[in-house]
Order: C-alpha cells, then structure tokens, then sequence
C-alpha cells in the first residue's frame, strides 16, 4: 500500500502564519503579565538593544535551528535505529532552509518523536526568559517555537495513523508516505 499523506506548501504556509498570528500577541501577554515587557511607556514605542546582543540574539537563531533539524536527524538515528547514511542532513540555500530527509521508512510512532523532540529548543528558552526575566532568551525560544509550527503540523495531519503504520518522509512534498499498514487492521484508518 502506497499512499501519500502530504500538505501542499501554500496552505502549510497559510496556516502556520495564522498560527504565528495568533500565538505572537498571546506569547506577548504571557511576557508581559509575568515581567512587564517595558516596550511601551506612556504610550510611547521604546526600543533598547545592544548591537552585541543583537548579533549574538541572530547567530543563536542561525543555530538554534540548524540544532533543530540536526535533532531531528539524531532522532532517526538514536530512535529509529536508522543508519547515518539514510539521513541527509542540508540546506536549501534558495530560502536559506536548513532540512533534514529521512530516506527509509520508519514507524510513524519514530516519525511523531522525531518530529516533536526539536520543540525543546523553544520551551527551554521560553521558561528561562520568563523566569529569569530575559527578554532576548524569551524572544528566541518564542522564535523557536514558531520555527517548529511546521512539525506540529505534521504531527497534526499524522494523529490518526495507527501506531503501526510505516511511513517515509516524501522525496519532494511537506509530509510523507504511507509505506505499510500491515502492523494490524487498518479498518479505523481511511485515507
């Protein structure tokens, strides 16, 4: 059984910006209640940086999400028992994407693990920002997190598989394919 479970990028896109749109000012009033943000004082935009912090704040951007896609690489590694030459690790340098493409099947319960354990770069800054008061921290686990909305969305499309099914990350399409139900009855899954 061949069977693709894929999103077609527009839409992922769509709706990961809708996610983005909604989740900004939520995280944005999470700050605030907890620390106060300090952005706006008496109505007035206040804007204070360091340009060190700046360029310090961007390069852990640039990797914090090569880590996330690296994670997701080790993953099918360490968790899927996939050997290193069936994972490809790149960059997409048209959009400067980091990727990670899985060449073999593997269970799609490995398939969710993998896809969520990079989550951790967004939580973990998330809380020490917002426990210790760091705003920059707190800005990129926030980033972190919205980076990982595209897996979160997969995880989504993926939650009524069977815990048996294997799946293949799909060549050239956001999403996967459907390599082999046999694990059990697919009488509750309908594609």
């Amino acid at each position: 059984m061949n069977h693709d479970i894929t999103i077609h990028k527009g839409i992922a896109y769509t709706l990961i910006i809708l996610l983005c749109a909604f989740s900004v000012p939520v995280f944005y009033v999470l700050y605030e209640v907890v620390n106060g943000w300090g952005l706006i004082d008496n109505g007035s935009l206040r804007l204070r940086f360091d340009v060190g912090q700046m360029a310090i704040f961007l390069l852990s951007i640039l990797v914090l999400a090569y880590l996330h896609e690296l994670t997701h690489a080790l993953g099918y590694v360490y968790i899927g028992k996939v050997p290193w030459k069936d994972v490809k690790v790149g960059v997409l340098w048209k959009s400067l994407t980091p990727y990670v493409h899985c060449r073999v099947a593997v269970g799609v319960q490995v398939y969710r693990m993998v896809g969520l354990l990079p989550v951790v770069y967004g939580i973990v800054p998330v809380v020490i920002g917002l426990m210790a008061d760091v705003k920059l921290v707190y800005l990129l686990g926030v980033i972190m997190l919205l980076a990982s909305y595209g897996d979160l969305l997969m995880l989504w499309v993926l939650r009524k598989l069977p815990h048996y099914t294997m799946v293949k990350d799909h060549p050239s399409k956001l999403g996967c394919e459907i390599v082999d139900v046999s694990g059990g009855s697919d009488a509750a899954w309908n594609p």
